[in-house]
């Protein structure tokens, strides 16, 4: 049977765990972690080629600054989080605790402070214009104030997704 080592956030709200569970398929490894009370954020076969990295950006390290590429992870990652329910705070906390690269765990800190501060998420971003789209902090804008920021976060992220696939594709 084959092994999936994964990542997920325990919805008990004691943080990030990480480890090897056997199951079948993918799928399966995701319904026993999901059965168990936690919310997958990634789950990989052990010696299996990974297609997307959710959480230990390796080829990123010793970067300065974030990339489109760091956006797109961490808008998916913020809408599987809000997605599950978890409250904008909980979830930026969670990401902060992942393993990411320097630049964006400042980023992620900095959203973090600011709206412990008061400030919502589209006033936090778009203090970050460097970082964020007007696009981007428009749709935040938009889904605060319509009650469906989790619905908003979670078409950003396909939208990032679909828009670097359209990049690459474009490329090569």
């Amino acid at each position: 049977m084959p092994a999936f080592r994964y990542k997920a956030v325990s919805t008990r709200g004691s943080g990030i765990l990480q480890g090897v569970i056997d199951a079948p398929s993918r799928e399966l490894a995701i319904a026993k972690l999901q059965s168990a009370g936690h919310l997958p954020v990634s789950a990989d076969e052990i010696g299996a080629q990974r297609s997307f990295d959710f959480g230990l950006l390796k080829r990123w390290r010793q970067r300065d600054k974030v990339t489109q590429k760091d956006v797109m992870l961490i808008t998916r990652e913020l809408a599987t989080l809000i997605g599950a329910g978890l409250p904008l705070d909980h979830a930026l906390r969670t990401l902060c605790q992942l393993n990411l690269d320097a630049p964006v765990r400042r980023l992620l800190h900095n959203l973090l402070e600011n709206i412990q501060g008061g400030a919502s998420l589209s006033e936090a971003i778009a203090g970050r214009q460097d970082v964020f789209s007007h696009l981007y902090i428009n749709m935040i804008k938009a889904g605060e104030a319509s009650g469906a920021l989790d619905s908003v976060i979670e078409r950003l992220a396909d939208y990032l997704e679909r828009l670097s696939e359209l990049r690459s594709y474009i490329m090569t």
